[in-house]
């Protein structure tokens, strides 16, 4: 199937039919099964994207074990204020935590200018709604998203904006050939109501009253962070293989091996040569 491709410009498509607010309910999981809900909450030319994800840990990690080869995975990543977003028609500002770093949260922005999408002539039916595919390469992720004009939202999950539709459904990999590693899919619209509003008051809120890195200054620091991470990751296992052997009179020829998608799975935007940064770290 051929399909037809033109790359859309920012600027004259992020425009909402009008002023109604709304709130918008998606679910979400990832590769390792967790699973959450999140509001995008709409006032006119802003929004608000907020992640209700549980506190607690999950289960799904595999811990050293200095006998065999073990991969490990990532616990969750999140806190009491856990991500979420404020977005304008010019910019996008972006709270995410690190609960695993000594830099426990980035608060950050970049220029709405950057969510250039790909329309793909490209048409399914999700639920009720006839939806038009649109990909779009942002920050080290690949994002592939349904939308419908029938419901003229300019705003989406995940700081997706600026197509000219509601998205119905979305998926994320760090590039189109690799595995998804979330999924976001939209569970109702409604219009916003009273508390709602005071949601989106305490997020805008947030990010008027902290510092905000621009997002050259955030790749710098969380690649720094990130790099640290695992060199303590590192040292802790070398600690545990060295009181293995302690105990047993010998040493342990296994391997704990962490992926580079162990530490950038953390964020949502993944700084740029990381990975190759992570991989020079032994």
């Amino acid at each position: 199937m051929r399909y037809f491709v033109c790359t859309v410009v920012f600027f004259g498509l992020f425009q909402l039919a009008n002023s109604q607010d709304y709130v918008l309910k998606y679910s979400f999981k990832d590769m390792l099964g967790n699973s959450s809900n999140a509001n995008l909450i709409v006032r006119g030319n802003e929004a608000v994207f907020k992640v209700n994800d549980s506190h607690e840990l999950d289960n799904a990690v595999k811990k050293p074990d200095v006998s065999t080869t073990v991969v490990v995975l990532q616990r969750k990543n999140t806190d009491k204020l856990s991500s979420f977003s404020y977005s304008t028609k010019n910019e996008v500002f972006t709270r995410i935590p690190f609960i695993k770093g000594k830099q426990k949260e980035f608060i950050y922005r970049f220029d709405a200018e950057e969510l250039n999408w790909t329309f793909v002539n490209e048409i399914k039916k999700i639920g009720v709604y006839t939806c038009q595919k649109a990909t779009l390469q942002l920050h080290g992720r690949y994002y592939e998203a349904w939308f419908t004009t029938e419901v003229p939202i300019g705003f989406g999950p995940f700081r997706l904006n600026a197509l000219p539709g509601m998205i119905v459904e979305v998926t994320v990999s760090s590039n189109s050939e690799e595995e998804i590693t979330r999924h976001w899919k939209l569970l109702s619209v409604k219009k916003s109501n009273k508390a709602a509003s005071e949601v989106f008051d305490f997020h805008k809120q947030f990010f008027l009253s902290h510092e905000v890195m621009d997002y050259c200054s955030y790749e710098d620091v969380a690649s720094m962070s990130l790099m640290d991470y695992k060199r303590r990751k590192l040292a802790i296992n070398a600690a545990i293989k060295a009181k293995w052997a302690k105990e047993r009179g010998y040493e342990s020829d296994a391997e704990i091996m962490y992926l580079p998608s162990f530490f950038t799975n953390y964020f949502i935007d993944i700084p740029n040569g990381i990975t190759e940064k992570l991989d020079k770290i032994n």
